[in-house]
């Protein structure tokens, strides 16, 4: 069964005020209730829900309040029509379902799970300990994973940032069979924070670009990362072109964005390209 990946841009608008991606107020659970149409209040609404600060209006006029509200950082939106339910993934293992959108209740995976991903991250944790002169704690450094089914390889295909200090970053990539999981590791699509030759066999620089030395390009004055040039190996974002190829957006505040083809056939990244 096709699944479809949810760019919506104006929908993610709505979901973030409605979801805040949503905080409790620690209040009393509101309850859903009806407006009316007073003195044609509501004419001029345009044919698409909004959201107030009471909850999401309907073009009809009904007011649904938020019920069950979650927290998610960095969000990434999925829908899985096996389920028929919508999912929300985020920084710091937070992760929730909904069926309408509104009504979010939070779940667990074995990626949050501290036993499972130290095994599922293990070649990323340890790449990330380059970049501290202290010990390297993984949890809270899995950051703004992006899930996106995979038609070739019929499977769920969680796209996870491994954050070092000093750019020392990698994006891994775990799949699935159902979005829920197990999710286990299945490769690493790009490191950041190499600055020298040993650095760089430890990753797929030489596969890449055919050069088993870093290009100066990469480092700044005093031999380490360059962030005038160097990516930062966080916050991806997978899709499929028009043409059903696939694409992975990555970076941060430094270096820019950048982009690279995958390989629809394992998810990595293509090496023909």
């Amino acid at each position: 069964m096709k699944r479809k990946h949810l760019l919506i841009a104006g929908m993610l608008g709505v979901m973030a005020s409605a979801l805040c991606v949503g905080c409790s107020d620690g209040g009393e659970e509101p309850t859903t209730e009806e407006t009316e149409n007073n003195g044609g209040e509501y004419d001029d609404m345009p044919e698409v829900a909004y959201k107030t600060d009471m909850g999401v209006v309907s073009p009809s006029g009904t007011l649904t309040t938020v019920k069950g509200r979650v927290s998610v950082h960095d969000p990434s939106i999925e829908y899985d029509p096996v389920s028929n339910q919508y999912y929300i993934f985020g920084t710091h293992w937070n992760f929730a379902k909904s069926s309408d959108l509104i009504n979010w209740s939070t779940i667990s995976l074995n990626t949050d799970n501290q036993s499972s991903y130290d095994d599922i991250f293990a070649k990323n944790a340890e790449w990330a300990a380059r970049g501290t002169s202290s010990s390297y704690d993984l949890k809270g450094n899995l950051w703004a994973p992006d899930v996106i089914y995979n038609e070739s390889m019929g499977k769920w295909c969680m796209y996870m940032s491994v954050n070092g200090d000093n750019y020392y970053s990698s994006i891994a990539m775990a799949t699935a069979d159902s979005i829920e999981g197990p999710y286990t590791y299945a490769g690493t699509v790009v490191y950041s924070g190499f600055a020298t030759d040993e650095e760089v066999a430890q990753t797929d620089y030489e596969q890449v670009t055919g050069e088993s030395s870093v290009d100066k390009r990469y480092l700044n004055a005093k031999g380490t990362w360059s962030n005038n040039y160097g990516t930062n190996a966080i916050d991806p974002c997978v899709l499929y072109d028009k043409d059903g190829r696939l694409w992975m957006i990555y970076g941060s505040w430094f270096g820019g964005l950048y982009m690279l083809r995958l390989d629809n056939e394992t998810g990595l990244r293509d090496y023909d390209y």
